[in-house]
């Protein structure tokens, strides 16, 4: 099955077909961030951060998956869909103190409110909420499957974590953006296949992986192409920390001498508004953006591709068109 690429639907059309078990797991996961900031007085003296829930991508997945698969009661899974998007969130937490990143979708950062130590303590909180709303269900294969994803997930950044760029390849980068987010993402879109139809698993994971890649290659794109009103953080930050991504390899890999010289001179700093700028014209100027682009598009194809496993539904409709949303995304 496909979707035209210049045609996929406006975000709500992909949420409509789960509109009110996605209602429901909102609520838990507002409950479950007021949890959170009262396990601890504040250290900086401001304001708390308040619950930002992003677009709920994986709890969205998860709700479609179980429809796809013709679940009797989709409000049934509500818990599932909320464990994925609270481990999710937990992930965030821990991202940022290693990043030591300020914001977070344009809140201040949990470090930012407690301090690294008690960000840390949270991020490990939100990992146990989530187990606990998943336990939930009396399945280990669920269990397993998720403590697999953490597992890669902090493999594929452990790994990366001291080499330089000059030691990175375009599949070390395609490896650690499976690693990093494909593998909760096809966690969460497969996950109601081990409760109700585990012979469908691998169609629901194959669609989840490809996808998840190809959101975090839009995501790394994002980084160094959008200013800080849309990212909600400053931009250009993957340069700053120095992290191992497509974008930035390719670009390593086209630069002269002169210009790669200027790029590595601007590692461990926070880039000016003409920083980002030149960075921007270099990725366009040197086809970074298209090669880029061609790599996102290739893998959403692929996990489409993977639904026509699956009977026509609303559902299945519904996945296709949030992978066809994802590059088409400006946050």
């Amino acid at each position: 099955m496909s979707i035209p690429e210049n045609n996929a639907p406006a975000l709500s059309a992909v949420y409509a077909p789960v509109q009110k078990p996605l209602e429901e797991v909102r609520a838990i996961l507002t409950d479950l961030w007021q949890d959170v900031l009262c396990l601890a007085q504040p250290t900086s003296g401001g304001a708390p951060p308040k619950q930002s829930e992003g677009k709920l991508l994986r709890p969205t997945a998860c709700l479609l998956g179980a429809g796809a698969l013709q679940a009797p009661d989709l409000h049934s899974f509500v818990q599932l869909a909320a464990s994925y998007e609270t481990m999710h969130l937990a992930s965030l937490v821990h991202d940022d103190v290693v990043d030591r990143a300020a914001l977070r979708r344009g809140q201040s950062a949990l470090h930012m409110y407690w301090n690294e130590h008690g960000a840390i303590l949270g991020g490990d909180y939100l990992v146990s909420r989530a187990l606990q709303l998943m336990v939930s269900y009396e399945n280990t294969g669920l269990i397993a499957r998720i403590l697999t994803a953490v597992r890669q997930m902090s493999e594929g950044e452990l790994r990366f974590l001291d080499k330089s760029w000059d030691s990175v390849s375009e599949e070390n980068c395609l490896d650690l953006a499976r690693a990093k987010t494909a593998t909760l993402f096809a966690a969460s879109c497969a996950g109601a296949a081990i409760l109700l139809a585990p012979e469908h698993y691998a169609i629901l994971e194959s669609y989840g992986i490809n996808t998840g890649i190809a959101f975090q290659l839009t995501d790394d794109m994002l980084d160094l192409t959008q200013p800080f009103t849309t990212l909600g953080k400053q931009p250009c930050g993957d340069i700053s920390e120095k992290k191992k991504t497509l974008p930035i390899i390719l670009l390593r890999s086209r630069m002269n001498s002169a210009d790669l010289k200027m790029l590595d001179s601007l590692a461990g700093k926070t880039l000016s508004e003409e920083e980002c700028l030149w960075i921007k014209e270099q990725l366009e100027t040197l086809g970074v953006e298209s090669a880029v682009e061609e790599y996102v598009n290739g893998y959403i194809r692929k996990g489409i591709d993977s639904l026509d496993a699956l009977p026509p539904s609303p559902y299945r409709d519904s996945l296709a068109a949030l992978a066809w949303y994802i590059p088409r995304r400006v946050t």
